[in-house]
């Protein structure tokens, strides 16, 4: 009887140790599986960090690239090789594992004058007063984009040092009444993205489209013309952002002026109170026909800015624009600020398909006079 106690005992032992070892089986199991699980999360974060940083050092790379090419290319010549609108996309590297997975290492980078478009800074002088001259012109850009015009004097209010209220603007008490309140600036904008915290703006209104409910209409009506006027105005036009920008050079005096060869249709619009879809149009045709528009004489030969300038009319639109005496003009032929976006990116190809997996940009304000950056950003 207690051989059979001691067997049964044994086997009531074994069945425990193999039930242990069941469960350690299990658990060793679940272990292996909880690490490998987190093991490939953490492989997929630092794979995904490697990438993000190599198309970090990528998009660096376009800058610099950037940098080098407005340093030793003639404007000229940046718009008539095509720089300016279809930048290069290189392809640095390709590079595949023993697995058969391969990446390809982009690096492109894109060179814009800013000079083109109306700097919101602009519209406050070095003495901390209000620019009337640009204010026009603002005013004028404002109403041909159906945008309400009293809105500029929060733009006013938002970058001049001063605490006193602009007519229709907004200080320090407005911005602490919102929900959540803000905190006004009284300083210029480095970036146009500010321009979204002002009252009375945001993304949407500075970044949409505001296209008009004719204007395919009268883009057909256009293209039976020529194709010149076909083009006069696209779409982006109507995009606010497109038409302004905000960078501060050392002296804001002097640097108000509009390059002709990069100006879009509702900047070129604005420069003037008599200019119209006729003048603009002629200019241009200008463009079109040189490429790059580089004397004065040849604004001056227009015959649709011979008309006399409604400020002053003992000189013609055309001197209106370039100055002429008295009458500063807001219109030059060469850009002096850019603003160079370097991007880097790298895709993963596959038997189907090359999909990207990381992207980085960066970019700046290149000031092609002091050959310095003065504005700097990482997306």
């Amino acid at each position: 009887m207690k051989y059979f106690q001691k067997q049964l005992s044994i086997s009531r032992r074994g069945a425990g140790i193999l039930l242990a070892m069941s469960f350690l089986g299990f658990g060793i199991t679940m272990i292996v599986i909880e690490y490998t699980s987190k093991a490939a999360g953490y492989y997929s974060s630092t794979r995904s960090f490697v990438d993000g940083y190599s198309a970090r050092e990528l998009s660096y790379a376009g800058l610099e690239a950037g940098i080098l090419t407005l340093r030793s290319i003639p404007e000229e010549q940046l718009f008539s090789l095509g720089l300016i609108s279809n930048p290069p996309k290189l392809l640095l590297s390709n590079f595949c594992t023993e697995g058969g997975k391969c990446t390809n290492h982009y690096v492109s980078y894109s060179i814009q004058p800013e000079d083109g478009k109306l700097n919101l800074n602009h519209l406050i002088t070095n003495s901390d007063e209000l620019n009337n001259s640009y204010h026009r012109i603002f005013s004028r850009l404002f109403e041909a984009l159906d945008l309400d015009i009293d809105s500029i004097a929060a733009i006013i209010d938002w970058i001049d040092l001063n605490d006193f209220q602009t007519t229709n603007g907004a200080e320090r008490a407005e911005y602490s009444s919102l929900e959540p309140s803000r905190k006004i600036k009284n300083g210029p904008m480095y970036s146009l993205s500010e321009l979204s915290v002002v009252i009375g703006f945001d993304k949407n209104l500075v970044y949409s489209e505001r296209i008009p409910a004719n204007f395919q209409k009268e883009k057909d009506e256009r293209a039976s013309i020529g194709e010149i006027e076909e083009e006069l105005i696209q779409s982006d036009d109507w995009v606010l952002a497109n038409n302004l920008t905000a960078y501060l050079p050392e002296q804001l005096l002097g640097t108000e002026k509009v390059n002709l060869n990069a100006a879009r249709y509702h900047v070129l619009y604005s420069l003037a109170e008599n200019m119209g879809k006729q003048e603009v149009t002629a200019l241009f045709k200008l463009r079109a026909e040189k490429v790059y528009v580089k004397d004065t004489k040849d604004i001056e030969a227009l015959a649709e800015l011979k008309q006399p300038s409604i400020i002053n009319s003992t000189i013609t639109l055309a001197k209106e624009l370039l100055g002429e005496g008295s009458v500063s003009g807001f219109l030059k032929l060469k850009s002096r600020f850019y603003k160079i976006t370097g991007i880097g990116y790298i895709t993963l190809i596959t038997d189907t398909e090359e999909k990207s997996i990381a992207v980085r940009r960066v970019w700046g304000i290149y000031d092609k006079d002091t050959k310095k950056l003065i504005y700097f950003s990482e997306d």
